[in-house]
């Protein structure tokens, strides 16, 4: 009985899958079409970073779909900006080819279509680009600073780097830097006076120079010397 009620099954499956075939099926799909630049644009960084090196090769996209097709605009803080040198405008693409300290800035796109029905998003699309460089000591503090005992000892501490390095001075590892004081002044150039040098300030001091690539840092000992 089983046997025949399965034969059964098989039969009214091939009916059917027989019949499916013959079958001529009619099947519609809805296009909607858009007109206009979108409401919504985005502008960004290839690699998803703002921060790059001297030297990187930067792609800054304008993505919005237009229908009809329309044209995008680059600017560079406020001024027009075209291919030439190493930097090649392409529809919605900004490439920069081995960049340098002069391409940081912020950069604008807009967007616009040739119909009348069209309007381009309600503000510009801005994105800021920073091209740095690592901080490099110019005068490191040295590794033993000399002062005599009841004199001010002046320690040298000068960097450059892109964006410009933040001197900072720290005492005898405290996490805290140091800041302007009746005893401390750290003066324009990166530079630590201390005034009045005694046997309690003859520590560790380590000077720190911060931008937003890197941090870099240098020791040095103060001793007293004898009158």
């Amino acid at each position: 009985m089983e046997n025949f009620i399965s034969v059964m099954v098989l039969i009214q499956v091939h009916m059917l899958v027989k019949a499916l075939m013959s079958h001529k099926w009619t099947c519609s799909f809805i296009v909607i079409c858009f007109t206009g630049v979108c409401n919504t644009a985005q502008i960004i960084v290839k690699s998803g970073a703002s921060l790059f090196l001297t030297g990187s090769d930067i792609q800054i996209r304008c993505k919005c779909y237009m229908n009809p097709s329309g044209t995008y605009t680059f600017s560079k803080d406020s001024a027009p900006l075209n291919s030439g040198g190493h930097i090649t405008v392409d529809r919605n693409k900004v490439f920069i080819k081995n960049a340098t300290t002069e391409d940081s800035g912020s950069y604008t796109c807009t967007a616009s279509s040739p119909s009348s029905s069209t309007k381009t998003p309600d503000s510009p699309l801005s994105i800021s680009v920073i091209v740095g460089q690592h901080p490099q000591f110019l005068q490191p503090p040295p590794a033993t600073s000399w002062v005599v005992e009841g004199n001010s000892a002046k320690i040298p501490c000068k960097a450059i780097g892109n964006p410009t390095p933040i001197i900072n001075w720290y005492a005898d590892g405290d996490v805290n830097p140091l800041q302007n004081s009746s005893k401390y002044t750290i003066n324009a150039n990166g530079s630590l006076e201390i005034k009045n040098a005694d046997s309690q300030d003859a520590i560790m001091y380590k000077c720190t120079a911060t931008n937003l690539v890197n941090k870099i840092a240098k020791d040095t000992k103060l001793e007293l010397a004898c009158k």
